[in-house]
């Protein structure tokens, strides 16, 4: 793997003065960055550390980095993926279990992993790190816009050579203008900087402008690496209300085939079942390599449903003897109304935190608890 040597080269240069490396002061990166004058401008070629400063930023970026304890991972490349994860994405300590998964997949070639974890365990980091590691043009699908745009914004770093579009956002003449900067990348460019594209079912359909743009990337070899997120929703929503999950598989299958170093894919979901990965087994025609399993429990997360004629009557109730009865517990109410959340939802809700708080004040005998409570 042509990458798997840029990035050994990348290792080699960060770490020629290894022995002499601590990791017990790990404010030291922070306190080297005044030593960085840029004098000493070390070229990394081929990955997404393209100019490193100075010898006192490399070596403050390696003491930052916790020691490779990790078995069955080559200590090298262990301190590579915690490196990229600190200076690209600003992870000082990431899960042995998102290590492993980058690990397993950045460090492959053609590689179908499937990633299992709970929401808000770090999911994203895994195709992030792996992007960044890998260089060139990562493709994720996403089931909503507004998933993908929260991504798009973590991926801008002109800093860092990372860039991220979400191509549902990009119509008309924005349009216009990314498919001609996709289309612009050489062999070198895409060696040295990170993509990430976001985008929806809907435009990946096959003959679609998007769906040519990626193929003429992917003919280069320049998209790295596949991601589906949200995976389950292809099998669950697929079979009938969005049939077009099913039809951007058959776009990703093509793109992934018309590659001539076929890349590596990642599935991840944290409802992630037995039957979902199954489905896309069979839309990727081909058993995943490894199905990575993180626990799921949420055991401090309850589901409080209530069929009410007059919804608002109802939560203020709830918020009253919430408020009564005070506990380290976060209340967070759904509304399908951006407006009313912003609005008439919002206002109510104040007014009876208003009113429950004057109420408890004025109460002698929870004078000290309302205290302790509005801390």
């Amino acid at each position: 793997n042509s990458h798997n040597d840029k990035l050994n080269d990348d290792n080699d240069e960060y770490h020629n003065n290894e022995e002499n490396m601590s990791t017990e002061d790990d404010d030291y990166v922070h306190s080297n960055d005044d030593a960085c004058d840029g004098t000493e401008g070390t070229v990394v070629p081929g990955t997404a550390y393209e100019i490193i400063s100075s010898a006192a930023r490399r070596e403050a970026l390696a003491n930052s980095v916790c020691m490779s304890t990790i078995d069955e991972i080559d200590p090298d490349e262990e301190r590579l993926i915690r490196q990229c994860m600190l200076v690209d994405w600003g992870i000082r300590y990431p899960h042995e279990w998102q290590i492993r998964a980058i690990h397993d997949v950045a460090f492959g070639c053609d590689r179908l992993v499937y990633l299992v974890a709970k929401t808000g365990s770090g999911k994203s980091a895994v195709p992030m790190t792996v992007g960044s590691l890998q260089m060139g043009v990562t493709l994720t699908m996403v089931p909503l816009v507004g998933l993908g745009s929260d991504q798009v914004n973590k991926c801008q770093s002109k800093e860092r050579d990372i860039e991220g579009y979400h191509l549902d956002e990009n119509r008309g003449e924005d349009g216009i203008l990314l498919r001609s900067r996709l289309l612009a990348l050489t062999d070198r460019e895409a060696n040295a900087i990170s993509i990430f594209l976001y985008a929806s079912p809907q435009s990946l359909s096959v003959g679609s402008m998007w769906h040519r743009t990626l193929m003429t990337l992917s003919s280069k070899s320049f998209i790295r690496l596949i991601v589906i997120d949200e995976a389950h929703c292809v099998a669950q929503d697929g079979r009938d209300f969005r049939p077009e999950f099913r039809e951007a598989m058959k776009s990703l299958k093509q793109i992934h085939e018309n590659s001539p170093n076929r890349c590596n894919r990642i599935s991840m979901s944290a409802t992630f079942r037995r039957d979902d990965q199954d489905t896309i087994s069979e839309l990727w025609t081909r058993m995943p390599d490894n199905v990575i399993w993180h626990e799921l429990s949420r055991r401090g997360i309850m589901f409080g449903v209530r069929v009410s004629g007059t919804p608002m009557a109802t939560i203020t109730r709830c918020l009253v003897v919430d408020y009564r009865d005070p506990t380290d517990l976060k209340t967070i109410v759904y509304t399908n109304s951006k407006t009313a959340a912003l609005g008439s939802i919002t206002d109510t809700l104040e007014k009876v935190l208003e009113t429950c708080e004057e109420q408890w004040r004025c109460h002698p005998s929870c004078a000290l608890i309302a205290r302790l409570h509005l801390r």
